[in-house]
């Protein structure tokens, strides 16, 4: 008779199949919404390329900010300034 208490019967078999299929879907909707913040924090991130790009775009209003205003308050005439930037930009 010890062998049969090793044995489960359909319901219990059916309940046991009914909390894991219940287990996975929470596990599932889990994963999902961890996915989707990972989605979301890789939409926030700047990539190396990004940093200097915007670097780049930083360093060349800068220059010709500078220009500009020498060219206001300094000897550089306003052709001057555009000869410069032309060179700047390979021209």
């Amino acid at each position: 008779m010890e062998a049969q208490a090793d044995w489960v019967t359909r319901e219990e078999l059916r309940a046991a199949q009914e909390q894991d299929r219940k287990e996975f879907q929470e596990l599932a909707k889990q994963v999902a919404k961890l996915e989707g913040q990972v989605g979301e924090s890789d939409k926030r991130l700047a990539t190396k390329a990004d940093l200097e790009k915007l670097r780049s775009d930083f360093r060349l209003w800068l220059v010709i900010v500078v220009l500009l205003l020498l060219s206001l308050w300094g000897d550089l005439t306003l052709s001057d300034v555009m000869r410069l930037l032309l060179r700047l930009g390979g021209g």
